[in-house]
């Protein structure tokens, strides 16, 4: 007789053990939903951004003849709710399958409702470049953009670009970031959970010796906006593959990147010159473009 009620305990006990799994699932989920950088709306900005984009012609200092691709789409669109950028975009330049070159174009208030257009570049190649814009010399990196150090105690890259892509992430999260005002302000920077930027595997007609067998973009930010920007290879030591990091600014602030509570690379203020791997400049002042006014075939 007692048989129906241990069944209807079991049931209950069965349904409850089920709602709290969904339940974990559901804050599961949700917790993974606020990490992700909200997506900005479009704006009339972006078309007029891209279009600025394009008009860049990136190469090897050595070899005018090897353009660099600029990628079909932005990697990230960004505001910046502390130092009051309305709205961005970063561009990257490939070469072959590895960044060697990013670039964000952004509009700040200036006030009578005018703003200005800037743009910020750092190379992330391993030699100098060269960068013309609409057809004059505009930057030109004397040096290699980024210096890679190795992750002492990180585990041998896996054997599976899916397995490696979890290792970068996890590496990743061992770095904390800030960045530092003029007026001695200290902001704690937000690293995004998904790299800007993947390439995996060097491709059949890559030459294996120098190129990296895997690597991501990751940014430090504040709001949406990168302060930080860190590249994470599996890069060849002898014969063997590493993890190595290199970082690279994306801003005007003093900025440190610690890991694991160990300080391992740090710049003062910014000192933007057309030779050096960072720079940026503003270029213009308009009011912003209109609903559809700026189409990327069409902007100036």
């Amino acid at each position: 007789m007692f048989r129906p009620r241990l069944r209807r305990l079991w049931l209950q006990t069965v349904a409850l053990a089920c709602a709290s799994f969904a339940g974990l699932l559901t804050g599961a989920a949700a917790a993974w939903a606020d990490e992700q950088p909200a997506e900005k709306p479009e704006s009339p900005w972006q078309s007029y951004f891209h279009r600025m984009a394009e008009d860049y012609r990136m190469t090897p200092a050595a070899d005018d003849e090897r353009p660099f691709k600029l990628l079909e789409k932005p990697v990230l669109r960004w505001s910046q709710p502390v130092r009051g950028g309305d709205d961005g975009a970063v561009f990257l330049w490939l070469d072959g399958r590895r960044p060697a070159a990013i670039g964000t174009i952004f509009a700040w208030p200036f006030g009578n409702g005018e703003y200005v257009v800037q743009h910020e570049l750092h190379s992330l190649a391993t030699e100098p470049l060269a960068a013309r814009w609409r057809d004059r010399a505009f930057w030109a990196p004397q040096t290699a953009g980024v210096a890679f150090e190795p992750l002492a105690d990180s585990p041998r890259p896996a054997d599976t670009p899916t397995r490696r892509l979890t290792q970068m992430r996890s590496l990743a999260r061992q770095f904390s970031a800030r960045s530092e005002s003029l007026e001695k302000q200290t902001y704690e920077l937000r690293l995004l959970p998904q790299p800007l930027y993947r390439y995996a595997e060097p491709k059949a007609d890559e030459p294996k010796e120098n190129a990296p067998l895997d690597g991501a973009l990751f940014a430090f930010v504040q709001g949406t906006d990168p302060e930080i920007l860190m590249l994470i290879e599996a890069r060849r030591h002898g014969d063997i593959y590493r993890w190595e990091f290199a970082c690279a600014r994306f801003s005007d602030y003093r900025l440190t990147v610690m890991h694991d509570g160990r300080e391992r690379w740090t710049v003062g203020p910014g000192n933007p010159r057309p030779d050096a791997p960072h720079y940026y400049t503003a270029v213009e002042r308009r009011v912003p473009p209109a609903a559809g006014e700026v189409k990327a075939k069409d902007a100036p």
